[in-house]
């Protein structure tokens, strides 16, 4: 219902975090799908913005507060709530993580990253221009 509070209890490691991280679609699933009021929020023309203004969660550590699904999208989030283009975007996060040594798959969720790929990564928006 409208104005509801759920909390999440459990165990360290018992994947709170990461269902919270499905429910508002900030990592893709590897298997299944993720539907809220009957859509799947990984279907190509989905809204997951609009989802976001919708779901909403608190991170406990803020190196948790990721906006995307991926290291590129993650990067490029900064640069076009900016206003600049997808493609400026790109161009200068694509420029940045190769600042900060990141070499690894651009198109890869952050959570699937080492955590010295994820520290670089989380570097990368001090050398956006």
């Amino acid at each position: 219902p409208d104005g509801q509070f759920i909390g999440v209890i459990g165990h360290t490691g018992s994947g709170k975090s990461t269902l919270i991280q499905h429910l508002n679609a900030l990592i893709r699933p590897t298997s299944g799908t993720v539907s809220y009021n009957g859509e799947d929020v990984w279907a190509e023309n989905y809204n997951r913005r609009a989802l976001r203004s919708e779901v909403g969660l608190v991170f406990q550590y803020p190196e948790h507060q990721l906006f995307e699904s991926d290291v590129l999208s993650d990067v490029c989030f900064g640069p076009m709530n900016q206003g600049k283009s997808r493609e400026e975007a790109e161009k200068e996060a694509r420029k940045a993580l190769l600042q900060v040594g990141f070499k690894e798959k651009i198109l890869t969720s952050l959570h699937l990253i080492c955590p010295a790929g994820r520290k670089s990564v989380w570097q990368s928006p001090v050398f956006l221009q």
